[in-house]
């Protein structure tokens, strides 16, 4: 597999993935930057926050 097909295979996945979470009205995390990140279905996007 190629730089380029791995790639794109693995923007397929992300792309399922939200498609799967948004539909059920479910965020998608991931880490950015050493932070825990949520992406909402309405496209908002923010920082998770460790409760105490």
């Amino acid at each position: 597999m190629t730089d380029e097909e791995f790639e794109q295979a693995a923007q397929n996945i992300l792309r399922r993935a939200k498609e799967k979470a948004f539909s059920e009205g479910l965020p998608i995390y991931f880490g950015r930057n050493g932070k825990l990140m949520a992406e909402y279905p309405d496209g908002r996007i923010e920082e998770v926050k460790k409760e105490l």
